[in-house]
């Protein structure tokens, strides 16, 4: 039972994601379906492929977000009898973002973004206790909220070189910064489930700092054929010592790496059609793979994690220029469930669960500026899994509608 509180703790709205992390970066590749690792459009392209920063010009890039959430989760009997409704709410964010490009000649080009990688913001506004899952508390607490936060930046410094007219390759450093906290979670705070008592709740916000890096080709095949590849590595981040005693691995979240491969194809001057092909290494992290799953204490070594397994995201988009000053975009985004399957509820302490984003987007030019907006609906969707610690089924709901202004000015 205590597992299915910390799912619903965690259980937090998102911005449309794969996993935790966003589907595309900046308001063009959003209305896209997230594309970008061969097609790149603003210096946000830093974040899918460096490589795509020598095809920009010079730029500044900047990107504001609005997301409203909807979550619930049910508890169910064996037989499928509904036990209680134990969480239903829903939520509205903004997030900003900012990139610049500079191209210092025609084969060699220099960037920077601060951008979301992910995350997710639940309050209950209510105590754990006036949930029907009392029974679950060892001893009897004062809490006046249930609450979870977790957030993910990364800073992208890039360099990108074209090698010929057309090949280009790219690197850049990634510092990644994550802020944690969680409030309610007395129940697990004693040696019974935690390795490190005293460090589960209640501790305030904990930054961790990290580093990682990212690399990318990409390459003009035909004259209407392009295509890209990128790595982007682990970013390993400090542990959140606050939360040590709940996390696994003594509270380090590492930002798992993930590789991606896409294509453009351009039929006419008008038409652009692009793909990409992405896959979030889960299994290269200790807290989010699935084998750390049901054994040890929270916050061990080899602790109860998240228990994702690898996963894929597929990216369909098109951008048509209506008009030489106006551009109709439009995308779809697929990312299968990365959660075990059937397994405890502590596999899946994220409200993870969409899998179908749909969107939409236009850009209107004006001189060197440009105004962009995106539009992304997430398909509402149901998963249930079996807790059987508790011999019950649980059943996830959740859905995204996100709305994403970008201002862009060329130099």
């Amino acid at each position: 039972m205590k597992y299915f509180v910390i799912l619903l703790l965690l259980t937090s709205p998102l911005a449309a994601m794969n996993g935790y992390s966003q589907i595309g970066w900046g308001s063009k590749s959003r209305g896209m379906g997230g594309v970008g690792v061969a097609y790149p459009q603003e210096a946000f392209a830093v974040a899918h492929n460096p490589a795509g920063m020598v095809c920009l010009g010079s730029r500044i890039d900047v990107a504001l977000e609005g997301i409203y959430s909807h979550a619930e989760a049910h508890e169910r009997s064996i037989t499928g009898a509904l036990f209680n409704d134990l969480y239903a709410t829903s939520s509205h964010l903004f997030r900003p973002s900012i990139s610049g490009n500079y191209r210092c000649s025609p084969c060699l080009s220099l960037g920077a973004a601060l951008y979301r990688l992910g995350g997710y913001d639940v309050d209950y506004g209510t105590p754990l206790t006036q949930l029907s899952a009392l029974q679950i508390l060892p001893t009897p607490f004062v809490a006046t909220t249930t609450a979870a936060f977790y957030e993910v930046y990364l800073a992208s410094i890039s360099l990108s070189y074209r090698l010929t007219p057309a090949h280009a390759l790219g690197a850049s450093l990634n510092m990644g910064l994550s802020w944690t906290e969680f409030q309610g979670l007395q129940m697990l705070d004693n040696p019974a489930n935690s390795a490190y008592p005293g460090h589960v709740t209640n501790r305030g916000i904990d930054f961790s700092p990290g580093c990682g890096f990212s690399i990318g080709w990409i390459g003009k095949i035909t004259s209407q054929l392009w295509l890209g590849a990128s790595y982007r590595s682990k970013t390993w981040m400090r542990s959140t010592d606050n939360y040590e005693g709940l996390l696994t691995a003594k509270g380090r979240l590492d930002i798992p790496a993930q590789w991606g491969m896409g294509l453009t194809y351009k039929p006419t001057c008008r038409w652009a059609i692009v793909a990409d092909l992405t896959r979030i290494m889960w299994s290269d992290t200790k807290c989010w793979r699935a084998d750390q799953v049901r054994t040890g204490l929270y916050g061990s070594e080899h602790g109860r994690g998240f228990g994702w397994k690898d996963q894929w995201a597929a990216k369909v988009g098109f951008a048509y220029d209506l008009f030489p000053c106006l551009t109709l975009r439009g995308g779809w985004n697929y990312g299968d469930i990365q959660t075990g399957g059937v397994e405890t509820l502590v596999n899946s302490i994220n409200q993870a669960v969409i899998e179908h984003h749909f969107t939409g987007g236009i850009t209107y030019k004006k001189g060197p500026f440009e105004f962009s907006l995106a539009y992304i609906h997430s398909l509402f969707h149901n998963v249930a899994l079996f807790d059987a610690d508790a011999n019950r089924w649980d059943k996830l709901k959740s859905e995204q509608k996100i709305l994403s202004l970008g201002l862009s000015s060329c130099f």
